[in-house]
């Protein structure tokens, strides 16, 4: 569970743990930034919350005068809206997959795509941004396609 003294909205980040233990010492804590809609979203929720220092940032339902709905059942409202629109909900770990695919497709380097994702720095582990390339980017639909036609001009703008 995510907690408010976990969150930095100042410097833009967020401590997470894959378990309240941390299962793997030094490893599975990860500070993560936080993308600007998500930060907005935090903020409001910190204000509506009454700007608390410590407790959970998803809380137990409550009704709020406002009748703005809380954090707390985010999950299955998105899971909701994309099965309505015919998608097919996504997990976690899948959304891990993903952001590290949107940054390397972003042009962000290897190396602070595996810092951001959260994996040892390459001077701990040799190599981390590596395995963030192989295990967590993927081809985003199209890319091939795209791939073929920047060819196609680079060899065109030459002959």
């Amino acid at each position: 569970m995510l907690e408010w003294t976990h969150v930095d909205l100042v410097a833009g980040g967020a401590e997470l743990a894959g378990d309240e233990d941390g299962r793997k010492p030094g490893g599975s804590w990860r500070v993560v930034p936080l993308i600007k809609p998500l930060r907005v979203l935090l903020h409001r929720e910190r204000l509506a919350q009454g700007e608390p220092s410590e407790g959970r940032v998803c809380p137990p339902q409550r009704i709020r005068k406002s009748r703005r709905k809380s954090m707390r059942g985010l999950q299955g409202r998105v899971r909701r809206r994309w099965q309505a629109q015919g998608l097919e909900p996504i997990g976690l770990r899948e959304s891990r997959h993903t952001a590290a695919t949107w940054l390397d497709h972003a042009g962000v380097s290897p190396k602070v795509c595996s810092q951001i994702m959260g994996h040892k720095t390459p001077e701990y582990q040799p190599g981390a941004a590596r395995i963030t390339l192989e295990r967590y980017t993927h081809v985003l639909p199209g890319e091939l396609e795209h791939a073929r036609e920047r060819l196609y001009r680079f060899v065109d703008e030459r002959s």
